[in-house]
């Protein structure tokens, strides 16, 4: 079989491995050849067979292949720039995973600019806020403006919570992706612009997951793109401190309105500093919430100390994950030949996101193969996507 001739930019190389955070080292491991060939390879000494540059672009940089054959290393805006809110060293030290996560959102958001129809504005552009408006009157204006009453937001089921949250948002214009993320370095993320985007853990709990949807949409709202590591100490300016902190608010009081709050902790005679995690489970059953929301009003009105909501925030965490590990253990049990392709994709890239795409194909503006590439699924699903969408 003749061989495959190509020819090979160093620069690109360079570029792809540095995109991901890779050491020459971990480079070559990762690929699977002594450290000396894979630098020869960088300083065009030497070049990898065919197949190695597959494995390059798809296992090792997660690049299509018709990047790495590039003469240039192509544009893209640092990550310091869409991300402000991340020190230079957290940056430095991101991991691969989110590299690929946070690429990955900026790629739905362009194809979006390419398949969504734009006849009419997003409703997100009619809600405005500032980091000098009282977060807590401004969730109570969004809640007006997306008409949920607190009655309704009560009668759902636990399990149906999330989805509902979810596509109250979606319908504000909003894209909504689930990724597996590394829990330390991301609970959620969210990019700004016409097609806002907000990801969020695969690995999180749904009530956990409930919270960032409001944490990211407040930044949407500022027009701030963030990484939410909710974490007790970070290295944040004060300026993100502040604004983290707004967020934090606007979130807590969307979910949990004060006035009915207020209500709630004088009705269960909450005593500072004595408050159970019984008293905060039956809250947080109440609103639909998990117990972080409810502990953060409480740390709010100074009825728990900061050491206390931290330390109750990693137990809940622990549980969460305990308990996701165990469904998706279940999961996998119940179905051994995986899940239904529509329900997975519809479930990771949101409704919204697949729905645009979908029409685009069926309008005849985009190709199967293109139908296929942006949803990242085989051309054959499409019967079971087209199934759920129409559910």
């Amino acid at each position: 079989m003749a061989s495959i001739s190509f020819n090979l930019s160093s620069a690109v190389l360079e570029w792809a491995r540095k995109s991901m955070g890779y050491s020459l080292e971990q480079a070559a491991k990762k690929i699977g050849v002594p450290n000396e060939r894979y630098e020869a390879w960088e300083k065009g000494e030497k070049l990898p067979t065919y197949k190695q540059l597959e494995e390059l672009a798809e296992k090792v940089y997660k690049r299509p292949l018709a990047i790495l054959l590039l003469k240039t290393p192509p544009t893209e805006n640092p990550i310091k720039k869409d991300f402000r809110n991340l020190s230079n060293a957290e940056i430095t030290n991101l991991s691969p995973d989110l590299r690929v996560a946070l690429r990955k959102a900026k790629r739905y958001q362009l194809i979006l600019e390419e398949v969504a129809s734009t006849e009419e504005p997003p409703k997100f552009k009619q809600f405005k806020i500032s980091i000098t408006d009282n977060p807590l009157d401004a969730a109570r204006k969004l809640r007006e403006l997306l008409d949920l009453s607190l009655e309704e937001q009560k009668s759902w089921k636990p399990e149906t919570s999330f989805g509902n949250f979810r596509r109250l948002i979606e319908s504000f214009g909003v894209y909504i992706f689930l990724m597996k993320l590394p829990i330390e370095e991301a609970r959620a993320f969210c990019i700004t612009g016409d097609f806002p985007i907000i990801v969020l853990n695969k690995d999180d709990s749904k009530y956990a997951t409930i919270f960032s949807i409001f944490h990211e949409l407040c930044h949407i709202l500022l027009n701030q793109n963030d990484v939410f590591k909710d974490v007790q100490k970070g290295n944040l300016s004060k300026e993100y401190k502040e604004i983290e902190l707004f967020c934090n608010l606007f979130s807590a009081a969307f979910l949990v309105p004060e006035d009915s709050f207020n209500k709630n902790v004088e009705y269960l005679k909450l005593v500072k500093d004595n408050i159970s995690d019984s008293q905060i489970q039956k809250l947080a059953y109440t609103y639909n919430v998990s117990n972080e929301v409810i502990a953060r009003k409480l740390l709010t009105r100074r009825l728990i100390s900061e050491d206390f909501f931290w330390g109750r925030k990693r137990f809940w965490d622990s549980m969460a994950k305990s308990a996701k590990e165990r469904a998706n253990e279940k999961r996998k049990d119940e179905d051994p030949h995986g899940i239904n392709q529509g329900i997975k994709l519809i479930h990771e890239k949101g409704r919204p996101y697949v729905a645009n795409v979908v029409n685009a194909y069926q309008k005849g503006f985009i190709s199967s193969a293109d139908l296929s590439n942006y949803l990242e699924t085989k051309f054959n699903h499409l019967p079971k996507i087209l199934e759920r969408l129409n559910a």
